[in-house]
């Protein structure tokens, strides 16, 4: 494991400011690093810590949105009963 990169502070410098830190870590990130990369470079013992913190949500995959469609489909296909009419329902609107 390679040791973690010295900040400004280890050359003399004021330690750096907090939103150093959040470029550091997406930076980081986008470079392809893990999180347990990020985690151990940014000095959290938790993993958790650097994903809850600099690590964002992203737009989720749509594999689960596709999973659901596929069971949905099935579900048409089987029912006799069902024209495949129907409306979409807004299920966001609450």
């Amino acid at each position: 494991m390679r040791a973690p990169v010295a900040g400004p502070e280890a050359i003399g410098e004021p330690a750096a400011t907090p939103p150093v830190r959040p470029v550091r870590a997406g930076l980081m990130e986008q470079a392809g690093l893990s999180a347990r990369d990020v985690a151990d470079q940014l000095g959290h013992a938790r993993v958790s810590m650097t994903q809850d913190v600099y690590f964002g949500r992203r737009i989720l995959g749509e594999g689960a949105a596709d999973a659901l469609d596929d069971v949905y489909r099935a579900a048409r296909e089987d029912d006799p009963d069902d024209d495949g009419g129907g409306a979409p329902v807004d299920v966001s609107a609450g």
